[in-house]
């Protein structure tokens, strides 16, 4: 089969969407697939021309870029559709529903191939990043005035009717959508678009099973303390590290001073961060690790104990994963992409947004991973479920299903014409 990924974003460019897309070529083409990557040009010609993750195909983009690395994708680049033509692709699988996301659907009518979706992202989680919609956030929080009140009508009709009307037309245009998660298939199914849904996760690769910790790594990063949690996160305002850090200053009162926090990323709320560190009494319990790159980061699940996430914005919970492959157990707001993997007793705990509630269950977590370990063998084995391999092979029979639902339109489309 040969099967055409569209995205906005890909390397160099770190963060979930590329990670989805590196592992799920990584297992099509495993099973004998041809995987070909239409991705944006960032500029570096070490980069464009990776060939890694199959063939790569990296089309024009704008080069001013956003927060964070992202660049805004030129979809109209005549590139994309030539060579679209040239591979005469089985299937289009588009992981975003903007931009490259509508040329997905356009070239797919046209050349009657059958296109899927993976429903990655909550855009309203990310409207902030905007810099209009910043300024309306900022009117909307100063309260009173017509201009405050624009401000909130305006920012309910852009997340709840003007997204929800594109989400839904633009899905009717696909054969087939891939949800990530519970969170994910439910808010497609209240679109109400009749299109099928596959529930299809991020793959965890086979480096993530690590059987021992690193002990030399642990050495370093825990400081001599006894125990070590982390986070593997964007240090951004929708991932909610201010709520770990409060927790952590409740969890100290009653564990003690024997814990070491690995917080893994960076961001634009790195300093402020920092700064709280200080403010909460913890800042001698808190390391920030700062970007680690990816063909190393398993290694740093190793040499942690427990695993700590508080985003209320993501659809799946990748790291969380990657965390139970290393035999870490999980505490986590209870949010999205949470459910469906961190099983209350059995591999971590799921609590409330509650700082008490939060660090109660986490020193409960501590305690039975400093006696039998129970945790941590649930924890494995709920990873074990969600290999690359076995992700692959749901996608492949997503596809397969799709196409026959295209035929099965075009073929109904055909009886009418005729």
């Amino acid at each position: 089969m040969r099967i055409a990924m569209f995205t906005n974003n890909y390397k160099p460019y770190t963060g979930g969407v590329p990670v989805s897309i590196e592992r799920l070529s990584m297992g099509l083409r495993r099973q004998g697939h041809e995987v070909y990557i239409f991705a944006p040009s960032y500029g570096d010609k070490s980069i464009d021309n990776d060939i890694e993750d199959g063939y790569v195909i990296r089309y024009a983009s704008y080069k001013k870029r956003l927060d964070g690395g992202f660049v805004i994708p030129k979809s109209s680049d005549p590139l994309i559709k030539k060579e679209l033509k040239r591979i005469n692709p089985d299937i289009i699988h588009t992981h975003h529903p903007m931009l490259i996301g509508s040329r997905a659907v356009e070239l797919g009518a046209r050349y009657s191939i059958p296109v899927v979706y993976t429903y990655h992202t909550r855009y309203e989680d990310y409207l902030h990043y905007i810099s209009l919609y910043r300024k309306i956030e900022e009117l909307g929080e100063r309260g009173s005035g017509i201009a405050g009140k624009a401000a909130e009508k305006i920012d309910i009709l852009s997340k709840r009717k003007l997204l929800t009307a594109y989400m839904r037309s633009f899905i009717k245009k696909c054969d087939l959508v891939f949800s990530p998660s519970l969170l994910t298939e439910r808010i497609v199914d209240e679109l109400k678009t009749g299109v099928p849904q596959v529930r299809l996760a991020t793959g965890i690769e086979d480096r993530f099973y690590c059987g021992e910790k690193d002990i030399e790594l642990r050495r370093k990063l825990s400081d001599g303390k006894s125990l070590v949690l982390c986070t593997v996160t964007r240090l951004s305002k929708e991932k909610n590290i201010e709520f770990i850090l409060k927790s952590l200053r409740v969890f100290k009162e009653r564990f003690g001073d024997d814990f070491k926090y690995i917080l893994i990323g960076d961001g634009p709320a790195r300093s402020e961060l920092e700064i709280m560190t200080h403010d909460l009494g913890i800042a001698d319990n808190v390391y920030f690790a700062g970007n680690i790159n990816n063909s190393e980061i398993h290694k740093y699940y190793s040499a942690c104990d427990i695993f700590l996430f508080a985003s209320k914005s993501e659809t799946q919970g990748i790291v969380l994963l990657e965390a139970m492959a290393s035999s870490m157990p999980v505490v986590a707001v209870n949010a999205g992409g949470v459910e469906d993997v961190v099983k209350n007793g059995k591999n971590g705990f799921m609590t409330p947004e509650n700082e008490y509630d939060f660090a109660n269950k986490l020193y409960i977590t501590a305690a039975n991973n400093m006696l039998d370990k129970r945790y941590s063998r649930g924890a494995r084995e709920t990873a074990d479920m969600y290999t690359v391999n076995k992700m692959a092979q749901k996608a492949q029979e997503g596809y397969l299903s799709a196409i026959l639902e295209h035929q099965a339109k075009l073929g109904v489309a055909r009886r009418h014409t005729a």
